[in-house]
């Protein structure tokens, strides 16, 4: 489901994002964690992370994995709105899965799950599933 909501996104934007994949900035399972991308979903790791307007988030996966980005998400624009400060992502730092707060991994409104911060220092927060506000999805495309 995040993933189809991601492609109709990188539709909606059109041309400023460039890659013909698209993919959740989500963990779904122990099987399925942001950590392991580039291995699962061919995610090339050694180009920079750049935000639909260009910016350059972090010089590649592995700078934008480790906890600091050169650049707010919020300040290049990645979000729809100032109000946003974070995104959901079901996983612990570095990107690995959080058996205990998914949101039954993304498909309830009960119970908790992780976000992430958008600030340059990124930190997670733990917060209801019902609590779209301040919110968002992050998406991934190459």
């Amino acid at each position: 489901m995040a993933d189809g909501l991601c492609a109709a996104r990188k539709v909606e934007l059109g041309m400023r994002v460039i890659g013909a994949t698209t993919k959740a900035f989500v963990s779904y399972s122990s099987t399925d964690e942001i950590r392991n991308f580039p291995e699962l979903y061919n995610l090339p790791v050694q180009i920079p992370i750049r935000a639909p307007n260009g910016i350059v988030i972090a010089d590649h996966w592995r700078d934008f994995m480790d906890g600091t980005i050169a650049i707010s998400l919020v300040t290049a624009n990645v979000t729809r709105s100032y109000n946003t400060t974070r995104f959901w992502t079901f996983s612990a730092l570095w990107g690995s899965y959080d058996a205990a707060s998914n949101c039954s991994n993304g498909t309830s409104t009960a119970g908790f799950g992780q976000t992430w911060d958008i600030n340059p220092t990124i930190g997670i927060s733990n917060i209801s599933c019902s609590n779209v506000a301040n919110s968002e999805l992050m998406c991934l495309t190459y």
